[in-house]
């Protein structure tokens, strides 16, 4: 009978392991979701103030660089990827930066609001 008791630990233990891997899983996507979103919403925020602050601004500015970028020859166009990617990840990494206490909140024991696994020490 000794060793029944360490393989019902384990069969009771196994539910809890899925369901924290299922718990940090779905809160890290949703962590990386919402960052992604406030990452992109930093441009919209930079074609917003070069309008004017106006729909209609925020719109000539959006098909103003689609000109200029559909007008580029095939050189300037690889250049322009190549920035706009080191600048999207600086603000990806930057967001990423300022919201880290809520990622490191994902990965503690307590989870998010201290109540996940209150019971389990």
């Amino acid at each position: 009978m000794a060793t029944a008791a360490p393989l019902q630990r384990v069969k009771r233990s196994c539910p809890v392991v899925l369901g924290d891997l299922l718990y940090v899983s779905l809160a890290f996507l949703g962590w990386l979701a919402t960052t992604l979103l406030a990452a992109a919403g930093c441009f919209v925020v930079l074609f917003a103030l070069a309008g004017n602050g106006s729909v209609g601004g925020f719109f000539a500015q959006v098909e103003r660089l689609a000109w200029h970028y559909l007008a580029a020859d095939g050189p300037r166009r690889a250049a322009f990827d190549g920035q706009l990617f080191v600048i999207v990840l600086i603000i990806l990494f930057a967001t990423g930066f300022f919201r880290r206490a809520s990622l490191i909140s994902i990965f503690k024991t307590g989870g998010v609001d201290g109540s996940r696994h209150a019971d389990h020490s």
